[in-house]
């Protein structure tokens, strides 16, 4: 009978250690040639010619049968053989992120797309450049200032939460306990950097959390990643990087230009990385991520699970899914409770804003009325024709400030209901983002039928949902490469329609869009709760919202409950 706890090579710390030195050598070639496959490179940069390339084998006289020793072949990290998410991608000299995006979590629901962030989005306000503010003293200015240049990467992820997932990676490493199992696989993963081929300590090694992932996952542990979940290789190559200069000891890079942009590169690379994952794990609801973020775990279903088993494993495990369900619920509300307050704050802001304004606006145009009315008595006609135009510049200000209370009134508060022009209201919300719409050259559209449409209800659930839609169209509309762009505001049916030419929402994803934390921008700041909120207001107030893809491109539909 074979034992089931004999050590094999495999099991040996050295052999783990030597399959970590010859993964970079061989991801080199094997990513290059994805990456050529994929259209992303043009060409690839060759570290070795092929007579100076080798196989490393491995084997001890502590582990042998019958006093033969059997030398095995060193080969790469065998996590690499499956992944749930996998990012493959290279970062041009500007800093433009070049990718193709995979999941295969479920079989039944596997896929690929490519996937682009822009330098405008790696560099912008959302993420800060964080160079070491002392120049070592071993490095010249233009080294200290040096650029990164173009650069590959492989990233993939791991579920670690879910029965399926963790079988799976546990299956693809060798040892005698699941403990042992979990333990090689924490040494393993991380985000490594390769040079030439070779690994760059301490990236990954000795320093695991190098990029502070850790620290970042702590804000928001649903939409960020742990380096515990990675497995992940970054290829720099000579001459192209050696803006990265090594320390003398050998222990990591320098802080300098070159360095602190890979590091910022590589963080807006995971925060869209782990934004996909919770996306596609909230579209299948899958871990501790309920279907419906203020949905309530179901207690009586609990209860009778308990009175009708009296298996005791099963009873732990299903109190333990339970407890997690809970303990999820209530870290639901206590978000939901912050944004809450939040928001009450806003719109207590925004009340004194409006009646702060009524007294300057006043009395500015009341000077200016007195300045116009004693214009004449100026006898410079020179200097008096000055003094006349500039009061009427005045006064265009004077009117754009009323114009900006105008369209602050309806979100001082819910007061009464009455009747209103839902057009007039949108045309409200649009002013708030005329600089984009002039600055992006945004068409508004607002059908003439839409004049005649009156409502008596409530008018700020509309004002809220509309600045949300709008404000979403607005950010597609910037990306758009189209000549023209228009968002338009219409009437079908009595439902009210509001409609861009932006890019389609993913079919995959129209149902999720009013999710509670369910965002498909890229940027830092994007929280998912905007159209939450906006469902959320609208449904208490016996408003329903939905979004479909029409021929011109998304369409919200607002519509009187029955």
């Amino acid at each position: 009978m074979q034992n089931e706890n004999k050590t094999t090579l495999k099991d040996t710390t050295i052999y783990r250690s030597l399959s970590v030195l010859v993964t970079p050598l061989n991801l080199s070639n094997d990513i290059q040639n994805e990456l050529l496959k994929k259209s992303i490179i043009g060409e690839k940069k060759e570290i070795a010619q092929v007579e100076s390339t080798f196989d490393l084998f491995y084997s001890t006289n502590e582990i042998f049968e019958k006093g033969k020793i059997d030398f095995l072949k060193i080969k790469p990290i065998s996590l690499l053989k499956k992944f749930d998410y996998r990012l493959l991608g290279k970062i041009t000299r500007e800093g433009d992120i070049y990718s193709e995006f995979t999941c295969q979590r479920l079989e039944e629901d596997a896929f690929s797309y490519p996937f682009r962030i822009s330098n405008n989005e790696v560099f912008s306000s959302d993420f800060k450049r964080k160079k070491s503010k002392n120049k070592p003293i071993e490095l010249s200015e233009d080294e200290w200032n040096a650029e990164t240049g173009e650069f590959y990467f492989d990233i993939r992820i791991y579920d670690r939460g879910e029965e399926d997932s963790k079988n799976r990676l546990y299956n693809l490493v060798q040892a005698n306990s699941l403990s042992q199992k979990r333990k090689i696989i924490d040494n393993l993963l991380g985000l490594r950097i390769s040079k030439n081929g070779f690994g760059v300590k301490p990236y990954g090694e000795e320093s695991k959390d190098w990029l502070d992932l850790s620290q970042i996952r702590v804000q928001n542990p649903g939409q960020n990643l742990s380096v515990n979940q990675i497995l992940g290789y970054v290829f720099f190559y000579s001459p192209e990087n050696d803006g990265l200069k090594e320390k003398t000891n050998r222990e990591g890079f320098y802080s300098n230009k070159a360095f602190s942009d890979v590091k910022l590169i590589l963080r807006v690379i995971f925060k869209n990385l782990g934004q996909l994952r919770y996306n596609y794990r909230l579209r299948h609801n899958l871990g501790r991520i309920p279907k419906n973020k203020l949905q309530r775990p179901d207690s009586s279903l609990f209860l009778n699970f308990l009175h009708e088993n009296d298996n005791k494993g099963l009873i732990i495990k299903k109190t333990e899914e339970f407890v997690n369900e809970i303990t999820t619920a209530l870290d639901n509300m206590e978000d939901t409770l912050s944004f809450s307050q939040r928001l009450a704050s806003l719109g207590t802001g925004l009340e004194l804003v409006y009646h702060e304004l009524s007294q300057p606006i006043a009395k500015i145009g009341g000077s200016r009325a007195i300045l116009s009315k004693n214009s004449y008595k100026i006898t410079d006609n020179s200097v008096r024709e000055l003094f006349i135009n500039e009061i009427s510049h005045v006064g265009s200000y004077v009117a754009e400030l009323d114009e900006l209370k105008n369209s602050l009134k309806p979100a001082i508060g819910r007061s009464r209901e009455k009747l209103f022009k839902p057009n007039h209201t949108f045309k409200k919300v649009c002013y708030l983002f005329r600089k984009d719409f002039q600055e992006y050259d945004i068409k508004l559209l607002v059908h003439k039928e839409s004049e005649s449409f009156e409502i008596d209800d409530y008018e700020y659930p509309l004002w809220i949902s509309f600045l949300n839609i709008v404000n979403n169209a607005v950010y597609w509309l910037k990306l758009n490469i189209k000549s023209i762009k228009s968002i338009s505001f219409s009437i079908e049916n009595n439902n009210l329609i509001i409609q861009n030419n932006g890019p389609f929402i993913p079919e995959d994803s129209i149902d999720l869009i009013f999710e509670y934390g369910f965002t498909l921008k890229k940027e830092k700041n994007a929280t998912g709760l905007g159209l939450a909120f906006t469902k959320n207001i609208l449904n208490l107030n016996n408003w329903d919202i939905i979004a479909e893809n029409r021929e011109e491109g998304p369409t919200f539909i607002i519509s009187k409950s029955n």
